[in-house]
């Protein structure tokens, strides 16, 4: 069974390597006549490199025998096939490497067009570290790989046979030994090559994973000093990276054995050369100058062998990397099917040659959602509630009752599993996202601010928005004062390295940057959580203004904040517990009703 277990394992790592090199050589595809173009250009300074060897044995010999006749022929012979050589050389590897920059910068392109088209869920399912180690660590591998290793480890195989059969040709029988060994040495090189890169891969795992580490403990700094965490974090820390110094030094450690061997292998053949070739030589069945060339071209064989065991480990590395970038790139994109399209304020179906006026009037029944596969525990049971626009709806509830969810299902960022969703009697499904999620703004909890000045980042709502307008809906909103507090106004800059923000500055700018969008949803995520109650009493104040003519989701803790809603939703367990206007909860004396009794002002429903 265990026998059956390994032939399985093998089987399923030769298909992986055979894939994994399918898709190096795709790579190639783009570059392809440019690609072999420069590599029969380096075969061919091979060639008169070997050439030119051939060449230094006549001259030994007219130095050797004092016949200095054609001397002057074969020294300016040699130095042009030399310049021919060198020029052959250069040119094909400034063709190599032009051609993997090429094919670099498109593979950079399409890797972060699939990044930016991948599903909301691949990135919660998936740490940001690794697909930041794919792009820093991952993508300079393959290039690498492409550029030095995938051309060199050919062209180092090609001079090893070419070179083997120049020395047959000088003598037959050094030539017979010198293939003995060197097929020794290469089989060395690639049986222990296979054991570097499996622990290449490992190693490489294991970096992915310290990366992801560092930016998760970067990132919650501040929760880790707080609940005194720093020790198990450098603990957890350090044996993550004792893991990977471990992988590292048994990489080294027989990339060290396989210098050995080859290097060792080739001296031991040099050995043997001399000492046969100046027996031979004695018994005057060679020249000096054939046993000089054979001397050099056993001597020179060192080169390519090494390239076979250093370039060979950056080859694996490469093909590991670009497994990982594959994997990118066989994620799913977002699925959109949809029919309708926003166009000059309605949505037109030009398949059915039908319309509706876009009034962004919306309706839950009977939804239900599961973030597991299969239907299996439902983070929403049967949902239902209806909302037009100039309403705001509120929903309240426990951490985890699936607030946050209601917004990520109105967004398509997740897929409801049963009922429908519908936008203006139209089924979201229906509709195709980019022109769905252009009528929806969302202002969330956490807040993500970019380089840039204050303008930059509001204006991520609305490209086309003018400063001026701008600034119409900053006084609007009552926040006047509140860009005054900056040196510069709207045009501070924002340094996101710094952190130089605090965390309701960063929930104000995002609030300003869903009001330019000019949405017709408005999604408040605990959208004042951070910002005082002074601020957010002007800032309510103002957006009256900003609530006209739209449909106002708010999902808050604090009672102030949804006092005024026009529908009140109260979830316990993904299911709704409540729903009413706050007269018509206060009526049923339920939930709502004991917490405005008690006087709270905390919505977190934990007792």
């Amino acid at each position: 069974m265990k026998i059956k277990i390994k032939e399985k394992k093998k089987n399923k790592e030769k298909i992986l390597n055979l894939k994994s090199i399918k898709n190096m050589l795709f790579l190639l595809k783009s570059e392809k006549r440019i690609y072999i173009f420069a590599i029969i250009i380096r075969i061919i300074g091979i060639i008169l490199a070997l050439y030119s060897s051939l060449i230094l044995g006549k001259l030994v010999n007219v130095v050797t025998n004092k016949n200095f006749e054609n001397f002057d022929k074969l020294l300016i012979y040699l130095i042009i096939i030399k310049m021919l050589e060198t020029a052959f050389t250069t040119f094909g590897i400034l063709k190599i490497a032009l051609s993997t920059q090429k094919i670099m910068e498109s593979l950079r392109h399409k890797l972060n067009k699939n990044v930016q088209k991948m599903p909301v869920k691949s990135f919660e399912d998936s740490k940001s570290g690794n697909l930041i180690s794919v792009f820093i660590n991952d993508l300079p591998k393959v290039s690498l790989a492409l550029d030095q290793s995938f051309s060199n480890i050919f062209l180092a195989i090609i001079e090893i046979f070419f070179t083997v059969l120049v020395i047959i040709y000088l003598n037959l029988t050094i030539g017979f030994i010198s293939l003995l060994f060197i097929l020794l040495i290469v089989y060395a090189v690639f049986k222990i090559g296979r054991i570097i890169k499996k622990y290449s891969m490992k190693k490489m795992e294991v970096a992915a994973s310290v990366s992801s580490y560092t930016d998760e403990i970067i990132s919650n700094e501040t929760f880790i000093k707080l609940y005194d965490y720093e020790k198990n974090a450098i603990d957890k820390f350090n044996e993550k990276t004792d893991e990977l110094k471990k992988y590292n030094i048994t990489t080294m450690i027989y990339s060290n054995v396989l210098n050995f061997i080859s290097s060792g292998g080739v001296n031991l053949l040099s050995a043997i050369a001399i000492f046969l070739g100046s027996y031979i030589s004695f018994k005057g069945l060679m020249d000096i100058g054939t046993l000089t060339v054979i001397i050099r071209l056993i001597g020179n064989i060192n080169i390519p062998i090494n390239t076979l065991t250093t370039q060979g480990t950056n080859l694996y590395e490469g093909i590991a990397s670009t497994e990982r970038v594959f994997k990118i790139f066989n994620t799913k994109y977002e699925e959109d099917k949809g029919k309708y399209i926003l166009k000059n304020g309605y949505w037109y179906n030009e398949e059915e040659n039908n319309k509706v006026k876009a009034n962004g009037i919306l309706e839950f029944k009977n939804v239900y959602y599961s973030y597991k596969k299969d239907d299996e525990g439902f983070s929403l049971k049967n949902i239902n509630f209806k909302i037009d626009k100039n309403k705001t709806l509120a929903i309240i509830g426990k951490t985890g009752a699936g607030k946050s969810t209601v917004s990520n299902l109105i967004t398509r960022f997740y897929e409801i599993n049963k009922g429908e969703i519908l936008i203006d009697g139209i089924d979201i499904r229906d509709i195709k996202k980019k022109d769905l999620r252009s009528i929806i703004s969302m202002v969330m909890q956490d807040i993500n601010l970019f380089s840039g000045s204050i303008l930059d980042n509001i204006k991520y709502g609305n490209l086309d928005i003018s400063k001026s307008e701008v600034e119409n809906i900053i006084e609007k909103l009552s926040l006047k004062q509140f860009i005054k507090k900056f040196p510069k106004g709207l045009d501070t800059i924002i340094n996101t390295e710094e952190n130089s923000m605090s965390e309701g500055e960063r929930q104000i700018i995002s609030i300003l940057r869903a009001a330019v969008s000019e949405p017709k949803i408005l999604i408040l995520d605990e959208a004042t959580s951070k910002i005082d109650t002074l601020t957010e009493k002007a800032l309510q104040r103002g957006t009256r203004n900003l609530k006209k003519d739209k449909i106002n989701i708010v999902i808050a803790h604090r009672l102030s904040t949804i006092r005024n809603a026009d529908l009140i939703i109260i979830l316990d367990d993904g299911e709704i517990l409540e729903t009413g206007s706050p007269e018509e909860l206060i009526s049923k004396k339920g939930k709502y009703f004991e917490m405005i009794n008690k006087n709270k002002d905390d919505m977190d429903l934990k007792d």
